[in-house]
Formats: C-alpha cells, structure tokens, sequence
C-alpha cells in the first residue's frame, strides 16, 4: 500500500523538458495501487480504480494543461 504522504504527481512538459507538480487544490485521486491510467487524446488522462484504504471503482480526470484533477462523472449501471 502507497502511503499518501509519499504521493506525488506531476506532468512533463515535452517543448521544455521540465516537471509541473499538479496542485494540491485539486481533487486528486486517494493514493492507489492496481488502478489504471488512459490518455484520452488532447482532453486528458483517466485514473480508475484501484486499491488504497479500500478498493475503488471510481473514475478521477487529470487535465494535463492545468495540472488540476477532478471526479470524473460516468453513466451506467457500476459493476461490483
């Protein structure tokens, strides 16, 4: 299990080769293991599931211009 006090995110910006750590303002995923990240074209990069204090099956959104993280909303019957 990732102890929440060693997370940290942060996106490269390939035109200056340099880290931006993403805000802590955001509403940024709890500290996971076993979840999956997707970059979804130019719009972003989802962060589902995983396991931390319990297992979850919600989706988080990263916008990688911003560095901002927020709940992803999703339609359709959850599975278990």
């Amino acid at each position: 299990m990732v102890h929440a006090s060693l997370m940290l995110v942060a996106t490269c910006c390939a035109e200056s080769m340099s880290w931006q750590r993403c805000k802590e303002g955001s509403t940024m995923p709890p500290a996971l293991v076993a979840h999956t990240l997707t970059a979804v074209g130019q719009h972003g990069i989802l962060c589902f599931g995983g396991q931390g204090k319990k297992v979850y099956n919600t989706v988080h959104k990263l916008d990688p211009v911003t560095c901002l993280w927020a709940p992803f909303k999703t339609i359709g019957v959850r599975s278990t």
